[in-house]
């Protein structure tokens, strides 16, 4: 059902991060990848799309996959914009599994002063 979806609508993003994670959580990591790199013909400027794809590889621990992709859509210019979520996931990507918690912590204070910022308040 899902795949009739995203023939009719291929412009829709959410269709497709939906299907490659029921297929990550199936343990189907191919089909996952492949749905990703389907959904990249489609929407070539999706910085979900991309982000998605580098957070496949690296939970998966194939972190020179998601260091050759997060490379990819860096100079490509498909990351448009720089923001915290690329910074956390390059420095996942590059950190040994003892910092990986560090950069959680790390992560989720950025992420709330973010929040905070753009609703406007301290």
């Amino acid at each position: 059902m899902l795949e009739r979806a995203v023939k009719a609508c291929p412009r829709e993003e959410k269709l497709w991060l939906m299907g490659a994670k029921s297929k990550w959580q199936q343990g189907d990591i191919r089909s996952a990848r492949g749905i990703l790199e389907q959904a990249f013909e489609s929407n070539q400027q999706s910085e979900e799309i991309w982000l998605a794809a580098v957070k496949l590889e690296s939970e998966n621990n194939e972190l020179l996959r998601a260091r050759q992709i997060l490379a990819r859509a860096r100079t490509s210019g498909k990351l448009l914009n720089f923001d915290w979520r690329e910074l956390i996931i390059s420095s996942i990507v590059s950190s040994s599994n003892d910092e990986i918690s560090k950069i959680g912590m790390v992560s989720r204070r950025v992420k709330k002063r973010d929040q905070t910022f753009r609703r406007g308040t301290r």
